[in-house]
């Protein structure tokens, strides 16, 4: 999955907004990863990651791509 595809899918599902590295990159590889904003207070960072955390598999998980 592309970080585009990442970044279009997660506000949805997470109510948390990412920006494709292929945005701000003409690298072959930067669609493959997404940044981040962490200028935030800890409680909203914090509220944040709860809700990626509900939102995403967890990281030792088989995912399957559809």
């Amino acid at each position: 999955s592309s970080g585009t595809q990442f970044c279009e899918w997660i506000p949805e599902h997470a109510g948390v907004v990412a920006i494709p590295m292929s945005a701000l990159s003409d690298h072959h590889d930067a669609d493959g990863f997404v940044r981040w904003a962490f200028c935030k207070k800890p409680a909203t960072l914090r509220e944040a990651l709860d809700r990626l955390g509900a939102a995403l598999p967890p990281a030792d998980a088989d995912v399957v791509a559809a």
